[in-house]
């Protein structure tokens, strides 16, 4: 019936019904290839956001499976399940449960760049970057490559701690590391900083932290706990005369500079000792406060008056202190000048409103200290660049608000601790954080959120296909993974961390795959009484982590092998993937001693 009334259409209006046919296929395919047209373009435009994002979902997916220790959901138990997600390079999630952007998370960074356009822009005068050497310390030749990068984005100088990377010499000659710089790498480090216009402010610690001095068998006695070289005894005449040697030697080398931070932050054990117990009581009406103070004015009036340079100090000793405490104990008339230091976007969670009325009134000028690496995490492989640069938005609102109450905000540093003490393990090294480092330093230098900072970072760390980056991929990759084409220094590094990130992943959901195992327990270890069968199938990955890992490392040795000496690319292989190691062959002679059986006893098996 239809095919009559088709042909009847037709000869009614003389036209051929092949002709008709072809001119209906032609508007379909016109049609459809519009259609197709849209659609990949569509697709290619949200591929990156959508594939980070589905990445993303999966991992917190994995992390709530280890949480709540379920055996359903995404299974390890084939190689290529694995190989395929690995083989996505370079994708890695850093604490998938903290990455998640919470609803104040966003509304806060929202509300920064919706308000960008109405509010006055402030930027520090100085915007100094925080070098820790006290742990990696890099090789002078990557200084070269990165000052350059630092000054396009915005920096104006360095504080540098050295701690026993400083070669220091005579009486203290035993102190620095056995690879510490020499006195020519330091002179080519100032000379490169010069060259540069990086103002230098080398950062001594003087009271807490002393653990790289303190840990010696020569300095044992100037310990507050005889137990632990944390801090420094105030009381110990010897203490002082020490400090004044190492700044002694560390201003030798630094003969030109205009400010020395001096450190004194963290000073856990204070009165602890009979000699402070004593004095605390005799001088200061048993207020420990006072052996701090009366340590740090005693330090800072050498300085100023020996080298007539400013002395900082770290803020946070000082927080609890009163208007009438800093006068009585002279610290205020710019004695010294506090550097406030807070990690996250809720600063006046910290430093509260009496705070900041108590430093206006004490303290004419004071710095801040912001991160950009090394504040989420003493272990962690790769900054959180969202957190990061939420944490200096947020100081730049905080010091425009406060600025009116001090002389002068004299600078910013955005810190990037190495270790979170001498005894610590390495945390985030610079390379992998250059990328928050970058973007930070240039909205600090901006004085304001700006959605055109995300247009310059590709060209700052040289992208020659400058990826997607907005703020919404923030929040979807917050450790940036399509910066991996780029060409910074040391973007090597960055790429390989960002892998063992993955790799982390997904070797810890198949450890909780063997946990949950019910033929690869202590009971079955104890009787050497298990399925050889079923272990086969629950460890058939095991040669893929083996391999892989294997391969990592050779890849993570080469690519730290171009900014670090032997002693770091070994500290860092040690403490990151020798611990794998160890897990691998445990569960592989596990596995083989359960296996080797072929014949088994009759249950009970406890007789």
């Amino acid at each position: 019936m239809k095919y009559t009334r088709f042909h009847s259409f037709c000869r009614r209006r003389r036209i051929s019904p092949l002709v008709l046919m072809i001119v209906a296929i032609f508007l379909c395919t016109v049609v459809t290839t519009i259609c197709f047209y849209y659609l990949v373009s569509s697709f290619l435009t949200s591929y990156t956001a959508e594939r980070i994002e589905s990445l993303y979902k999966m991992a917190k997916s994995l992390k709530y499976l280890q949480d709540k220790r379920k055996s359903t959901g995404f299974q390890i138990g084939k190689t290529s399940e694995f190989g395929d997600l690995f083989r996505f390079n370079d994708i890695s999630l850093n604490r998938p449960e903290e990455q998640l952007g919470k609803k104040s998370d966003v509304d806060f960074l929202k509300q920064q760049f919706a308000s960008a356009s109405f509010v006055s822009s402030f930027s520090p005068q100085m915007r100094i970057v925080h070098l820790d050497l006290k742990g990696a310390p890099p090789k002078i030749s990557y200084f070269k490559e990165i000052f350059p990068m630092l000054r396009r984005c915005g920096a104006t100088g360095l504080l540098v701690e050295y701690e026993d990377m400083f070669p220091f010499w005579g009486e203290l000659s035993n102190v620095p590391a056995k690879n510490a710089y020499k006195k020519k790498d330091i002179n080519q480090f100032l000379k490169l900083a010069n060259e540069n216009n990086l103002e230098i402010i080398p950062l001594i610690q003087t009271f807490g932290h002393l653990e790289f001095l303190l840990k010696l068998e020569e300095y044992r006695s100037l310990r507050e706990v005889l137990e632990y070289p944390q801090a420094l005894c105030p009381s110990e005449n010897r203490s002082l005369e020490v400090v004044k040697l190492m700044i002694g030697q560390v201003l030798a080398l630094h003969p030109r500079i205009r400010w020395l931070h001096i450190g004194s932050d963290e000073v856990f054990h204070l009165g602890y000792c009979d000699k402070c117990k004593k004095r605390a009581r005799q001088e200061f009406q048993g207020e420990f406060r006072g052996l701090f103070a009366s340590h740090v004015k005693s330090v800072a009036d050498y300085v100023k008056r020996t080298y007539t340079v400013q002395p900082i100090v770290w803020d946070d000793m000082f927080r609890k202190f009163s208007i009438s405490e800093f006068r009585n104990y002279g610290l205020d008339k710019g004695i010294v000048e506090p550097m406030i230091w807070v990690y996250v976007k809720e600063i006046d969670n910290f430093i509260t409103p009496y705070t900041w009325k108590t430093y206006s009134q004490v303290f004419p000028r004071i710095w801040a200290a912001s991160a950009f690496k090394g504040a989420f995490g003493e272990k962690e492989f790769i900054p959180n660049t969202r957190k990061h640069m939420e944490n200096n938005i947020a100081w730049l609102e905080v010091l425009r608000r406060e600025s009116i109450n001090f002389d002068k905000i004299q600078g910013i540093a955005l810190t990037g601790w190495q270790r979170y003490d001498h005894f610590a393990v390495l945390c985030e090294l610079l390379p992998a954080a250059l990328p928050s480092l970058a973007l930070s330093m240039m909205t600090v230098a901006n004085g304001k959120a700006d959605h055109g900072l995300f247009e310059k970072l590709p060209e700052t760390l040289g992208c020659n296909m400058p990826p997607m980056i907005d703020l919404n991929l923030l929040f979807a990759d917050p450790i940036l993974i399509n910066l991996s084409s780029c060409k910074f220094a040391g973007q090597e590094i960055f790429n390989v961390m960002k892998t063992f990130y993955m790799f982390n992943v997904q070797f810890t959901e198949y450890l909780r795959q063997l946990e949950g195992n019910g033929w690869m327990t202590t009971y079955h270890v104890s009787h050497n009484f298990s399925s050889p069968w079923r272990l086969s199938e629950a460890t058939q990955s095991q040669d893929y982590f083996e391999n892989s890992l294997e391969q990592l490392k050779i890849r993570a040795q080469k690519a730290l092998s171009q900014v670090y000496d032997t002693y770091t690319i070994e500290e860092w292989c040690e403490q990151n993937m020798k611990p794998l190691e160890l897990k691998l062959t445990n569960i592989r002679h596990k596995k083989e001693n359960l296996s080797k059986r072929t014949v088994w006893p009759r249950r009970p098996l406890n007789q």
